[in-house]
């Protein structure tokens, strides 16, 4: 038989000898002790014994080692009945590893985790091992014969599959998330390749006209491009995995994974195909136009750009404008009780693709436009600079297209937290009438929580007059048309929660709430044609099921969510009652610091956990949305990377291309300083018109998908002018750092050589 408990925050954490929680991935696995008693047991005694009485633990030895612990120690264990002491009478391995991801291990005895699990008397597992020459069918029918209702049997087999689904479901978001970062990466990547083909083609006009003239067919040509695409892709595909599983195996050292690396075929075939095909696919338009060049061009002895526009470039970077435009007015113009978001995002994507369609149109004006300073400063150089990036527009547009791409998913990014934070602002400055928030210092990420004896202890501290407490509850929504829905509902004190929040309602009033009662987000209620009266059914963990009553309509997402219960009801439904926060006030003429302070000597007990005020309170959500932020921005700068070699990769090539053009500038007195100010220069003018155009495109957007949230009650819009500003200024930077070869070579041309005719 088998229990485990997974605590959630600090519940259930060990403490080390320092009092602070060991562990790097959250709380323990506290397990019933079958040490010695079960083959089927992936804990192995290293060290001491098992425990063998109530108050005794055993700790994976990773853990031990992270806490400073030894057998024999005293360990403290944090619960939601408080702090509780164990002796340490052994150390184990689990799957011959000391420590699985920095996670923590504690057995104890069978009746030590029923406790803490508040599930005495029960067991959640029975592991069985069939005698040999009897199948997992058959053991597994056997075992069917004798268990009670509700329980259920499966095969070693499926058991293995379900786990790897959960790890798997687990894990999703991560990637999902790397898997568009990823994605996001190659099509930055493919405006890199095609534009680095279509500078060979130039480049090579000659060649291939000369290769036309002697009879090659234009078929041959195309074949002929593609072919080196598909060589090129292939190496490139091959590096790029090899690149891979190094810094996955970096990755999985660095985070101390148990067992080893695994790279599936499947995996390797993936990334080995899809570099092809990239690089393929980026390198077909290019291909095409080589078929194009006439064999009277082999006898030109430079490389020529055809400066014309295409009518069907224009005629779909118009249509896809227009179209989206329409779109994304949808975030203003929609019916209020339309769910516009679909439209919205189909209109963004339109607009972008319209941008880059567009880039060889526009490429000209706005260079000159945006360089009309640059000749002021930097005299004729910087007019060269100017003229060089927008003589070519296509191949400045294509150039900007991969930064236009990262820039304005990094503006977009920044505007949307930025509105989500002026948002949480006008919420609290409406709505919260306390003095004080207690919480994890981990603010909202994860939503950790802690015992219900934390709230009970700031309810007695001299000074504080009101205070409520607030629950997260877990479980899965059934509503009467048969719809189900994952819930994290809201519990709360109906009876305090108004004297600490001014919450905005739709019908009712959040003291309406009793137990066997639900309050639900009006939005919920409309998508589901609910009324007052109706009954829902709420599933917990624990596997009951709860018939709740709509008793009334919210519309403030920020202070209830969507789903709203009774705290006190679900306190005696769950085995392991939590709180995540407890709002308060103080008496009036009292001291709030020193309240505070009292308030932290009383929960002191329990690690993590702080009480704030209403400047720290909103500092600590500034700080979850930042972190947030961090993230995805970081994610995001791979593809600002991508673009900034794009950048210097477009500017080696066109120096080859101009050799004896920047050769004929040496000869008529150009200095190399000169030579290397006039590149560095073309490079900035490319990269502040991607940040130019990427920037506009990420704050209209992010105002667009601002609006288009007001009803989940986004309702502010935030405009962070020095970030933006920023943004543009490091996009100049990284023109400057990405012209630093291409400008030193285009320096380092002998001259002699460079006006040379063959």
């Amino acid at each position: 038989p088998y229990l485990g408990v997974f605590g959630q925050g600090p519940l259930n954490r060990v403490l080390g000898t320092d009092g602070e929680p060991i562990g790097s991935f959250g709380p323990p696995t506290i397990f019933e002790n079958w040490l010695g008693e079960s083959e089927l047991s992936p804990y192995e005694l290293v060290e001491g014994n098992g425990p063998e009485a109530e108050g005794q633990m055993v700790l994976n030895i990773g853990a031990a080692e992270d806490g400073d612990l030894a057998v024999g120690d005293e360990v403290t264990l944090l619960t939601q009945f408080g702090q509780e002491q164990f002796e340490l009478v052994g150390l184990v391995q689990v799957n011959g590893e000391d420590s699985l991801a920095g996670t923590v291990g504690a057995g104890m005895t069978m009746a030590d985790v029923q406790r803490l699990a508040g599930l005495d008397g029960q067991i959640q597992q029975v592991l069985v091992d069939a005698e040999d020459g009897i199948s997992q069918e058959d053991i597994t029918a056997r075992v069917a014969e004798v268990l009670p209702e509700g329980a259920e049997v499966i095969t070693g087999e499926q058991a293995t599959a379900d786990l790897s689904a959960q790890v798997q479901e687990g894990f999703s978001f991560i990637t999902i998330a790397l898997s568009v970062f990823g994605g996001l990466a190659l099509l930055v990547g493919v405006f890199v390749i095609s534009n680095t083909f279509s500078i060979l083609v130039a480049q090579r006009t000659r060649e291939l006209a000369l290769l036309r003239a002697v009879g090659a067919s234009r078929r041959q040509v195309l074949v002929s491009v593609l072919l080196e695409a598909v060589v090129i892709g292939l190496v490139a595909a091959l590096l790029g995995l090899a690149a891979g599983v190094g810094l996955a195996s970096l990755a999985f050292s660095a985070f101390d994974l148990p067992g080893s690396l695994v790279l599936r075929t499947g995996t390797a075939v993936n990334a080995i195909l899809i570099g092809t095909v990239i690089t393929v696919v980026a390198a077909i338009v290019p291909a095409v136009r080589a078929t194009r060049v006439p064999p009277l061009a082999a006898l030109r002895d430079v490389a020529v750009e055809r400066a014309d526009h295409s009518k069907i470039r224009l005629g779909i970077g118009i249509v896809a404008t227009l179209v989206g435009l329409v779109a994304v007015a949808q975030a203003w113009l929609g019916d209020e009780d339309a769910n516009v978001l679909p439209a919205v995002g189909l209109g963004a994507v339109l607009l972008v693709v319209a941008a880059i369609t567009l880039g060889p149109v526009l490429a000209g004006p706005t260079v000159r436009a945006i360089g009309s300073w640059v000749p002021k400063v930097k005299g004729l150089t910087g007019r060269l600079a100017v003229e060089n990036a927008r003589r070519s527009p296509k191949r400045t547009a294509a150039t900007a297209s991969a930064l236009i791409i990262g820039v304005a998913l990094v503006s977009f990014i920044t505007v949307f937290t930025a509105s989500a934070r002026a948002t949480t602002d006008a919420a609290l400055d409406r709505g919260f009438r306390g003095d004080f928030v207690v919480q994890n210092e981990g603010g909202f990420v994860g939503f950790w929580g802690f015992p219900p004896s934390v709230t009970d202890a700031v309810a007695e501290v001299d000074g504080v007059e009101v205070v409520s407490g607030a629950s997260m509850v877990l479980g899965q929504i059934t509503y009467p048309d048969g719809d189900t829905a994952d819930a994290m509902a809201f519990g709360i004190d109906p009876e305090t929660i108004e004297q600490v929040f001014e919450i905005e309602m739709a019908v009712g009033r959040a003291s309406d709430l009793t137990e066997g009662g639900i309050i639900l987000d009006e939005q919920v209620v409309e998508d589901h044609d609910l009324a007052l009266g109706d009954v829902v059914t709420m599933l917990l963990p624990t596997g009951e099921s709860v018939e709740l009553e709509l008793q009334a309509i919210s519309d403030d997402q920020i202070a209830l969510g969507s789903y709203t219960v009774v705290r006190e009801q679900f306190h005696q439904l769950v085995p392991s009652p939590t709180d995540i926060q407890v709002f308060g006030s103080v008496r009036e003429g009292a001291d709030l610091d020193a309240v505070l302070a009292d308030i932290e000597e009383a929960i002191s007990s329990v690690p993590g956990v702080v009480a704030l005020d209403e400047e720290g309170f909103r500092g600590a959500i500034a700080e979850s949305i930042n972190q947030l932020l961090t993230m995805v921005v970081v994610l995001l700068a791979l593809s600002i990377v991508i673009a900034a070699i794009g950048i210097a990769n477009t500017l080696s090539l066109s120096i080859h291309e101009r050799t004896r053009e920047l050769g004929l500038l040496r000869a008529v007195g150009m200095g190399r300083r000169q030579m290397r100010s006039m590149v560095r220069w073309e490079a900035v003018m490319i990269s502040v018109l991607g940040a130019v155009v990427g920037l506009g495109l990420g704050v209209g957007l992010g105002w667009a998908f601002v609006n288009a949230l007001s009803r989940e009650g986004f309702d502010q819009f935030a405009l962070p002018i020095a970030p933006l500003v920023v943004i543009v200024v490091l996009a100049a930077v990284l023109g400057v750092v990405a012209s630093i070869l291409p400008a030193r070579r285009a320096g380092r041309l002998p001259v002699l050589e460079a006006i040379a005719i063959d």
